[in-house]
């Protein structure tokens, strides 16, 4: 079965054959990249569950953009049919299920209230400067 611990393992083993880091440092490398894995998957778990609620609508003929995808719940059953070919059975069955869970719903809820609270609710969506932008700024 497949948790968010299989996929961040599976990270990290990923992760850790890239870099390299001395013995003394490990232990709070190893904090860093896991919270940054555990952000990263998050945000892929969340922007699949878009594209699907986004395939469903399409396969029904209707239009489904991002802003209306995230306002749209669907069923277990209706997330099923939409499966993507890469994912095997057993992992999309419970992608559909932790979709429609309580915790996930709870997750989702916090998240959105948090982006709401901000003064500034488009923070994020501005996109790195530039390497020109950046050395003109430090100028």
């Amino acid at each position: 079965m497949y948790t968010y611990l299989t996929v961040l393992l599976g990270l990290v083993l990923h992760m850790q054959k890239l870099f390299t880091v001395q013995l003394r440092h490990r232990v709070p490398a190893d904090k860093i990249l896991e919270a940054y894995l555990v952000r990263r998957v998050s945000n892929m778990v969340y922007q699949l569950r878009l594209e699907v609620v986004k395939m469903y609508f399409h396969l029904r003929d209707e239009t489904c953009d991002d802003t209306r995808a995230r306002t749209i719940e669907l069923t277990e059953e209706q997330y099923l049919t939409c499966r993507l070919e890469w994912c095997s059975k057993s992992a999309w069955a419970w992608f559909c299920k932790y979709w429609t869970s309580d915790e996930y719903k709870r997750k989702r809820k916090i998240a959105q209230d948090c982006c709401m609270s901000s003064e500034d609710n488009a923070q994020n969506r501005g996109g790195s400067r530039n390497f020109l932008e950046t050395q003109q700024l430090l100028v």
